[in-house]
């Protein structure tokens, strides 16, 4: 298991999710490891497309032209995250859960020192499984990215 709380609390540093098809599932999941109050700050759930416009900033013109399911509203839900939090990081969740091949989803991890990446995926299984597996991609990832921060 990657200690995400203690990577980032060893360097004083922040961080806030967007969630969609997650639903709040990271950011309990982070919030459920010892101390996680010392680097959690928001927890945006954007379920539906009006959420995304009014708690992150992403134009409706936006989601229409890319859709909600897309690397572009990753990136722009993460981006949206650091912004609207002043978090040092920030995780995006947007994606699909049951389709009936499992899940198609984007994660996009940012920061306020490096360019934002989104990942994509493609998970077999229910609902439920699709959404945990997300959630332990979009940590790990997260892990990597701050990881990689601590080269430069």
């Amino acid at each position: 298991m990657y200690d995400l709380v203690a990577l980032l609390s060893a360097n004083n540093w922040t961080v806030s999710v967007a969630e969609s098809c997650t639903a709040g599932m990271l950011a309990a999941h982070i919030v459920d490891q010892p101390h996680a109050s010392d680097i959690f700050q928001y927890g945006f759930i954007t379920y539906s497309d009006q959420a995304k416009s009014q708690l992150l900033g992403i134009s409706s013109e936006d989601i229409k032209s890319y859709g909600a399911v897309s690397s572009e509203i990753a990136k722009l839900m993460a981006t949206g995250a650091i912004k609207n939090s002043h978090s040092d990081f920030s995780v995006s969740i947007t994606g699909y859960a049951d389709g009936d091949d499992g899940g198609h989803i984007y994660i996009g991890i940012g920061s306020v020192l490096k360019a934002i990446e989104v990942h994509e995926y493609h998970f077999k299984g229910d609902r439920n499984t699709v959404r945990k597996l997300a959630t332990i991609e979009a940590e790990k990832l997260l892990y990597k990215y701050i990881l990689s921060l601590k080269k430069y």
